[in-house]
């Protein structure tokens, strides 16, 4: 008999027990993956069409469109020229199944609008995995409100508990980028097919619940030759109560505005109330202007000429500081020193005169100018806590101020508690220590000039 070799029958189970035992722990693996992809692109189509929905609803006089509309809008919007809102694929009323989900969507009844066809005042698109705990978990959907929701079951109800995950905002055409908000989010600029408008997607690093307070800035722009205040819409948030603090005097410059759909008001007791030398306006109505009108030197005002600040970061947020201000009195004889929030004075000279404090004092003062003709240096010495978050480098400082009083120019040096740079500036100009000096040196003799000319005028 020839020898005939193989496998025996443990061997044969023993490899199967093998392949099994991977089976079993791939295959979970890879369904959950699969499952996570899914999520995903459905999450991106969600917030594709409610992108789609509002650049449709700007051109379409406020009004949703339904996704056809959205994919060909020319037969909905009479005169429309411009490019389509939403690709073809999902822009389809009937359902839809892309990436393991079935897509569709569901609006108001449609409302009777000259040159519009089939105009909605809401929508929402919604998403069910096609077989559940296979193709997906969660159910998804977004509606006007700009939030994407989710639901671990089939139901279509938009975003019963989903959270905010991003911020719309109308912008006018003259308010231009790059913008900057804080705390940092992702920011992105989309234009409105067939109008002037902008609108900015704001999207936070982390969802939104409950109060949130961001902080836009960008480049303003002259408009025939004038500064004009830009009119930033906030989208889908109802009610709306919009307020606008404007400078009255800075600089020792005083400023004069020509504004219409504002009206004076003070600002609602949870926000912080503007310094003395800013105005506060509530919004009448969905729009308001407000143009710079003229600009003029306070006559004969005091003012700081330069506001020198030292502040000193150290750990646990905590900030040390010294802050000398370079006073013109003008014929003023006392001078209100006001402390941000937090800090408090440790010390206070004028003219190299202490003055005394009591506990009542420590926030803010009355300081006592030694001549109301000449300069004088009003010296403080403070601490307080920084406010932000430090981790993501959105941290915050302050420092005392003198109510009223204009400032010329301010120097800031900020170290850390090793007396290296602390900081990195944000629309602000960074200069040397050496070039520091010198400002300084030019102010002193400014200041020496401007005391000689009081005593001329005196004589």
């Amino acid at each position: 008999m020839k020898n005939q070799k193989g496998f025996t029958l443990i061997e044969l189970l023993i490899v199967v027990a093998i392949i099994g035992i991977i089976a079993a722990i791939a295959i979970p693996s890879l369904l959950r993956a699969r499952i996570s992809a899914n999520e995903s692109a459905t999450i991106g189509d969600i917030r594709t069409v409610i992108s789609a929905e509002a650049a449709y609803q700007s051109a379409a006089s406020g009004f949703y469109g339904e996704l056809t509309c959205l994919a060909v809008p020319g037969p909905c919007i009479t005169g429309y020229v411009g490019p389509t809102f939403l690709d073809s694929s999902i822009g389809v009323n009937a359902l839809v199944n892309k990436s393991g989900y079935t897509r569709t969507a569901n609006y108001d009844a449609a409302l009777t609008v000259p040159g519009l066809a089939s105009p909605h005042g809401t929508y929402c698109y919604y998403a069910s995995p096609i077989t559940a705990a296979t193709t997906g978990v969660r159910s998804f959907g977004g509606d006007s409100s700009g939030v994407v929701g989710n639901t671990t079951n089939s139901t279509t109800n938009c975003c019963a508990t989903g959270v905010l995950d991003v911020l719309r905002f109308e912008l006018p055409a003259d308010f231009v980028g790059p913008f900057d908000v804080a705390p940092n989010a992702a920011v992105e600029v989309v234009a409105v097919p067939g109008r002037e408008i902008r609108h900015l997607i704001v999207r936070p690093r982390n969802a939104i619940e409950g109060q949130y307070r961001l902080h836009l800035r960008g480049l303003l722009t002259a408009v025939h030759d004038r500064i004009h205040v830009p009119d930033v819409l906030p989208l889908r948030v109802e009610p709306l109560a919009r307020y606008v603090v404007l400078p009255s005097q800075s600089e020792a410059r005083q400023f004069a505005w020509d504004t219409q759909g504002l009206r004076a008001a003070r600002l609602p007791p949870n926000m912080t109330a503007p310094p003395a030398d800013l105005e506060t306006y509530r919004v009448e109505g969905d729009r308001f202007t407000a143009d710079l009108k003229a600009v003029e030197r306070a006559a004969g005002a005091p003012r700081v000429r330069l506001a020198d600040v030292r502040v000193a970061l150290l750990p646990e947020a905590a900030v040390y500081g010294t802050a000398a201000f370079d006073v013109e009195p003008a014929g003023a004889t006392s001078c209100t020193l006001e402390m941000p929030a937090g800090y408090q004075i440790v010390s206070i000279t004028s003219a190299g005169l202490p003055i005394a404090l009591d506990a009542s004092q420590l926030e803010r003062c009355t300081v006592p100018l030694s001549s109301p003709q000449l300069p004088q240096r009003i010296e403080v010495v403070f601490q307080g806590s920084a406010s932000g978050d430090a981790s993501n480098g959105d941290l915050r400082f302050d420092a005392p101020r003198l109510v009223g009083l204009g400032v010329e120019r301010t120097l800031w040096t900020v170290a850390d508690s090793q007396g290296e740079q602390a900081a990195e500036w944000r629309d602000v100009e960074t200069i040397s220590p050496a070039r520091a000096e010198l400002v300084r040196m030019q102010n002193t003799a400014a200041l020496v000039k401007a005391a000689a000319a009081a005593f001329t005028a005196s004589a």
